[in-house]
């Protein structure tokens, strides 16, 4: 969200692997709960002070896209690379949680090259 906030990024996208909760895939569910949780975020008041949340929730949900197609992380790498070269995307923020991070990034390096500065 911090870095939402100082991006403003013209795309977010929620992968999701093949995981599912019941019907949704794992992007869905994890938008769904940002969203559900968002007021939340104003407990935080240190960490957001001089951030417009509402701002913020307006840019993510304006550009967010949730990949439902790919099977794994390598195919949702592949899949999103695609989707920044239509944007011309340079700069790139890959979030993930701290055991699937080293394979994403992994991927990302393997797949993407030079094409974007990952970070």
């Amino acid at each position: 969200v911090k870095i939402a906030a100082h991006e403003n990024p013209s795309v977010v996208l929620f992968g999701s692997g093949a995981s599912k909760d019941g019907e949704k895939f794992e992007g869905q569910v994890i938008y769904e709960y940002l969203l559900s949780r968002w007021n939340d975020l104003k407990m935080f008041e240190k960490a957001f002070e001089k951030v417009d949340l509402e701002s913020v929730k307006e840019v993510i949900t304006s550009s967010k896209l949730i990949m439902t197609e790919p099977l794994n992380t390598k195919q949702e790498i592949i899949c999103a690379g695609k989707i920044f070269e239509k944007q011309d995307i340079e700069r790139v923020f890959l979030i993930s949680s701290p055991t699937h991070c080293p394979r994403c990034l992994r991927d990302a390096c393997v797949e993407w090259k030079s094409k974007f500065t990952i970070f």
